[in-house]
């Protein structure tokens, strides 16, 4: 334990109340490249902001952080607002309203928008679909949780989805050189 968790779960056999509660926002995230796809369940407290999505993100799809990224916020089929981590994006107008991702809190924008694209590394291009599928009320942790999830990441730098599926069959074949 670390001393913090020790004490949280001191403190809920004493009060036998959670120590935290908060609202968290139920998301899907799904990666589909090719036929292949890669998704997790997650619940994320909903004050979190969008850099703190990005790293949890990272975390569950065992990505590396080494590449820019972008949040892409849809009202129904129609692209909102693009919101992003570098003041460079600001040089390349769009017709899109750009947001600099530093504070901004996904309650502004979930359960509202339902569904959301994180894109992650602008050469291989990997984009997740993120559902928002429910909002909790009464969620005891004060950190994002992965309920479900199915299928692994492709590597960092395999080379997009042309990479990736050339890496599928490389692993499959024992006697390949690679």
């Amino acid at each position: 334990y670390r001393i913090n968790e020790y004490m949280y779960k001191e403190l809920e056999a004493v009060t036998k109340l959670p120590v935290f509660v908060c609202k968290a926002v139920q998301i899907k995230v799904t990666l589909k490249v090719g036929d292949y796809i890669s998704w997790r369940k997650l619940l994320i407290p909903h004050n979190s902001t969008f850099p703190f999505l990005h790293k949890t993100l990272q975390e569950m799809f065992a990505w590396n952080d080494t590449h820019l990224h972008e949040f892409i916020i849809y009202n129904g089929d129609l692209p909102l607002a693009r919101i992003v981590q570098s003041l460079e994006v600001f040089d390349y107008p769009t017709k899109i309203l750009l947001i600099l991702e530093h504070d901004v809190k996904i309650s502004e924008y979930m359960p509202k928008y339902k569904k959301i694209i994180y894109r992650y590394d602008m050469g291989d291009n990997w984009e997740h679909i993120i559902e928002v599928e429910d909002l909790i009320f009464n969620y005891d942790k004060n950190y994002p949780t992965c309920i479900e999830g199915e299928g692994d990441s492709p590597p960092e730098d395999v080379g997009g989805e042309t990479g990736f599926l050339e890496f599928q069959n490389i692993i499959k074949d024992p006697s390949h050189e690679q």
